[in-house]
């Protein structure tokens, strides 16, 4: 396997039909019978097309794998299941040559070197944000994604019984008995169990922020109002990059200061609270597209290409922007754009630190946010976990004075909190603070971005001012450290 290449044999076919929008084709054309079988079941279990894209390039993955080694799909082992595992942990992505380069008949070998040379290397930390950017191998969460494809796939045919008798991708061995979190205790955790066999161990990841100052930068890097707006909009209500380039022209309405989606999961139609500001860079790029000819109507897309000949602007053109305005700053701040546009929020956290013992606030949490388990989320906006000081990050980036200051207040060393992190999408204080009151219950301190006072809950409550700030008071500490000339 050390010296094994996968073949560019095959592909995923978009086909514009809705009875069946994607097809896996082998060397020859020729549609793949079991895979069509396979994503006309995710249709009826009501996947978007979207997800039956995703699992085809799974699948796509591992038919050229078979096909490499003359294996019948079918006939596949747990041997060929492990190689497979193992080869993607090793194996580089494959590159493939910009259209332009395939369409003037160039080869890997023959293509011209790139005139700059600004591009960083794959899998190296930036200067500026930290942020570590897409490695050359295949990351863990791909590699997750597609052993639960395919562990699926086989498990669909085992029961349709055009499959092989034993999966390939199999169960982890102590799940095959029962399901996972069978026998859990309340008050105790939930463990990570593991699914598949060759599933890997996702990595956590730490909550997606920018700083004011880099997304003031961003901001100001973006050279269109278009462009403007549209940040604008996914700051301010959340919506998914896919979700807002759906909207209509009828879909903004500024009077009530609601822009209208498809959504992604459901599809169903959802109007979606949203900034002042973003209504007001809508509004000039709208004059924009007045002037310049762009179709107009109420039911034509509200979001359209900045060249002729004028089309709806997609996904791919979104994340475009995205990049040239993130090599204007030298800053890889965004991720995967499905989300929305990661770390551009301006995430603040919360400590808390309450006076029982772990178990008895996660039983709390778990009863206060039923329907869930660790870690939890409110409303999709505020999100909450544990922390620890010895497997986790908690004071990791402390002063050595606030964490004395904490350890006086709480009269010993605390070993874990619980973190909150509230999205930038929304205020977040009145939800914050009925939180804390629950958590803080049986006392205890919370500490906030904006000072390193610990907070008692009747501090909180009474609304104290310490060193001219009150809890989580975000609006008036920009406004103490606001540079002088800006508004």
């Amino acid at each position: 396997m050390a010296a094994f290449v996968l073949p560019a044999l095959g592909r995923l076919q978009e086909t514009g039909d809705q009875w069946a929008p994607y097809q896996l084709l082998d060397q020859d054309g020729v549609v793949v019978d079991p895979v069509r079988v396979f994503f006309a079941e995710l249709q009826a279990e009501d996947k978007p097309a979207s997800t039956v894209r995703s699992y085809g390039m799974d699948l796509l993955r591992w038919w050229r794998f078979l096909w490499a080694l003359n294996i019948e799909w079918n006939r596949a082992t747990r041997t060929d299941a492990r190689d497979f595992i193992r080869w993607m942990q090793i194996a580089n992505k494959p590159q493939r040559l910009h259209w332009r380069h395939r369409k003037a008949g160039h080869s890997e070998e023959t293509v011209p070197k790139p005139r700059t040379t600004r591009k960083k290397i794959p899998g190296t930390p930036n200067a500026i944000t930290g942020n570590v950017s897409p490695g050359p191998q295949y990351a863990a969460r791909t590699r997750a994604h597609c052993e639960t494809v395919l562990r699926t796939f086989y498990d669909f045919h085992q029961d349709e019984g055009t499959g092989p008798i034993i999966n390939p991708f199999p169960l982890d061995r102590s799940r095959r008995s029962s399901r996972a979190n069978a026998h859990h205790t309340p008050d105790r955790p939930y463990a990570q169990e593991r699914t598949g066999r060759y599933r890997p161990t996702i990595p956590k990841r730490a909550p997606r922020r920018i700083s004011d100052e880099m997304f003031n930068a961003l901001f100001a890097a973006l050279r269109h109002n278009r462009d403007r707006a549209l940040l604008a909009f996914w700051v301010s209500n959340g919506a998914r990059a896919e979700e807002l380039l759906t909207s209509r022209q009828r879909d903004a309405l500024p009077g009530q200061q609601l822009v209208g989606v498809i959504r992604k999961g459901t599809r169903a139609y959802q109007q979606l609270p949203c900034s002042t500001d973003a209504f007001v860079w809508l509004r000039l790029y709208q004059e924009e597209t007045r002037r310049d000819g762009i179709p107009r109507g109420k039911n034509l897309p509200l979001w359209w290409t900045l060249r002729r000949p004028w089309r709806p602007l997609n996904y791919d053109a979104a994340r475009a922007m995205f990049n040239r305005a993130n090599d204007l700053l030298g800053a890889n701040t965004r991720s995967r754009l499905e989300d929305g546009p990661p770390r551009l929020q301006s995430m603040r956290t919360v400590f808390v630190f309450p006076a029982g013992e772990r178990a008895e606030t996660i039983a709390a949490l778990d009863r206060h946010l039923n329907q869930q388990r660790h870690p939890w989320t409110l409303d999709g906006n505020l999100y909450i976990d544990i922390d620890e000081e010895q497997n986790g990050c908690l004071f990791s980036d402390w002063e050595p004075d606030d964490v004395t200051v904490l350890d006086r207040a709480v009269g010993c060393h605390p070993t874990w909190a619980v973190q909150i992190d509230i999205s930038g999408r929304i205020d977040g204080t009145a939800k914050v603070h009925q939180l804390i009151a629950l958590l803080l219950e049986h006392g205890g301190v919370a500490i906030d971005d904006y000072s390193a006072h610990p907070w008692t809950v009747q501090e909180i409550r009474s609304g104290a001012v310490i060193d001219g700030l009150r809890f989580f008071d975000f609006r008036s500490y920009h406004e103490l450290n606001r540079e002088p000339g800006r508004s």
